[in-house]
């Protein structure tokens, strides 16, 4: 090979690799991006499920322990934030985290009163809001995870250049960052 022709085949090699990194290196910032995508989608079936379960816990509730009616309104005006809240990630937050500080307080209220307590009915629904509470804080966790993994990708040297010109940026957490 004379010299031309090792010089073309050096500058041919570089340029596949600049190439096959760039490639790798947007399919990574693209495949961040959906997983964030595919967590915040998550996030809100858990939240849909829980707002399809309040309904019938106020209803229940109120049947049973009607001297409880400032916690079944806040209960109430809870769901209704949510529902309000739909597309707007920091509402949303916000009401997601009222009606996680008031679920406990309707079950702790609930052991007070023995209908409640001994209604299969409220069991099954408490044991109902109680997995999905756990499924939505993991949910959560997976999500901000999910951020923080793109977030360093749109922000380390390397690959920034190329999230700015795919238009990929940084997401929001939900509620507080992971540590």
């Amino acid at each position: 090979m004379t010299g031309a022709g090792s010089i073309a085949a050096v500058a041919g090699g570089v340029v596949f690799l600049a190439a096959l990194t760039y490639a790798l290196l947007f399919n990574g910032l693209r495949s961040a991006a959906n997983q964030v995508i595919t967590a915040r989608a998550t996030i809100d079936a858990e939240l849909q499920r829980r707002h399809e379960l309040i309904p019938e816990l106020v209803s229940t509730v109120k049947a049973s322990a009607a001297h409880e009616r400032t916690l079944i309104e806040q209960l109430t005006a809870a769901l209704a934030a949510g529902e309000r809240a739909a597309g707007n990630q920091a509402a949303t937050v916000q009401a997601d985290a009222a009606m996680s500080a008031l679920l406990p307080q309707v079950f702790v209220m609930a052991e007070g009163v023995p209908t409640l307590c001994t209604s299969s009915s409220f069991l099954a629904l408490q044991h109902e809001l109680v997995t999905t509470e756990d499924r939505l804080a993991a949910a959560r966790r997976y999500y901000n995870f999910q951020v923080r993994d793109l977030n360093t990708l749109v922000g380390s040297a390397v690959s920034a250049p190329i999230a700015r010109r795919h238009h990929v940026v940084v997401a929001d957490y939900y509620g507080e960052p992971p540590d």
